[in-house]
């Protein structure tokens, strides 16, 4: 007795797949209140004359509304809805030839879903037969329609990318009323400050009134800004002084700024009085960073001086000179100090 039921078991799991020519029900989530369409297919199948299906369903979870998009080669295909045996029937003959199938779909069953989950099941009186009536070896496989736990979510207005300094970027998710999370998040406001150096992950979750749940993920890097500074500038310069070149690290920056040529500060083009020096790169990030350097440039002053007679007698005492403003240098062949002596130069 436990050798036939053994044998009984394995015919019937053998023969649900046994044969290469099989009609199946595709499986299809749904919400509630959906008008849907399930696909019935046929696979491998030659010289087709009938087809006779009965699918049965639970009523309360699907409201059977009519056939549609049947394959054109099987026009004239009719669905007939049973209620008192919560199945539907359908049937074709053809007319004039057989039909060869090799995949494809044959009709649609188009339902209202109310909720919850019904299998799509075929009953025993399925029968496919040849043009000349012959029943065919197929093989049947059952479908579903269920509640659709899932939604589609997702979320814009994140960049790949930031800067540390970057601004803040305002994301917009559908379905909205749902919750960003991860770092840098404050609301739907990405801040790459509070975020800081890194790559992370910006998650929008939500879940809807059914109990329905969807999330969309997106990755996010922020890099530091680079290091910068340059060399070159002194704290002053004479009005009339002969430009400085200036060096910026990381080379291939760029220099801005009153009195800049190229990467030489000519302290005759801004004049007279404070100029400020900036010097701008910008790494393989795309962030750039800046550092500015300020210096003065002084008036050229005005040089006087008083006491050289126009003519000497070799032999005359010296004469003291005074300059102005005071404080600075006398030169020249019989300067001695600030007096000019006339026996010197001879």
């Amino acid at each position: 007795m436990k050798k036939l039921v053994l044998l009984t078991c394995l015919f019937a799991i053998l023969s649900a797949n046994l044969y290469s020519q099989t009609v199946s029900v595709e499986n299809i989530s749904a919400n509630p209140g959906d008008t849907i369409q399930v696909p019935i297919n046929l696979n491998s199948f030659t010289n087709i004359g009938a087809i006779t299906l009965f699918i049965g369903f639970d009523t309360s979870v699907l409201d059977f509304d009519t056939l549609v998009n049947i394959n054109p080669q099987f026009a004239g295909t009719m669905g007939n809805f049973m209620p008192n045996l919560q199945q539907v029937g359908i049937a074709w003959n053809a007319t004039l030839s057989g039909i060869n199938v090799s995949n494809g779909n044959f009709c649609e069953l188009q339902f209202v879903y109310n909720g919850a989950s019904s299998d799509l099941i075929f009953q025993s009186a399925c029968e496919i037969a040849d043009y000349n009536g012959i029943p065919l070896p197929v093989s049947y496989i059952n479908g579903s329609v269920s509640f659709d736990s899932t939604l589609n979510v997702s979320f814009t207005g994140l960049n790949s990318t930031y800067c540390i300094n970057s601004n803040s970027s305002i994301l917009t998710a559908v379905p909205a009323g749902g919750i960003f999370s991860g770092q840098g998040m404050i609301g739907d406001l990405f801040n790459p400050v509070i975020a800081g150096e890194g790559t992370f992950e910006i998650i929008y979750s939500y879940i809807n009134p059914l109990g329905q749940f969807g999330s969309d993920t997106q990755s996010v890097s922020v890099y530091l800004l680079p290091e910068v500074s340059f060399t070159g500038l002194a704290e002053e310069y004479c009005l009339d002084e002969i430009g400085s070149p200036l060096t910026g690290s990381p080379a291939g920056g760029t220099f801005t700024g009153t009195g800049m040529v190229g990467n030489t500060f000519e302290p005759s083009i801004p004049g007279v009085g404070y100029s400020i020096v900036i010097y701008a790169f910008t790494d393989t990030n795309a962030c750039t960073n800046t550092q500015s350097q300020y210096t003065t440039v002084n008036p050229i002053p005005t040089v006087s001086f008083t006491g050289l007679a126009e003519e000497y007698c070799i032999d005359e005492i010296g004469s003291p000179l005074t300059g102005s403003p005071a404080g600075g240098t006398f030169t020249g062949t019989g300067m001695v100090g600030n007096t000019f002596e006339p026996s010197i130069p001879g």
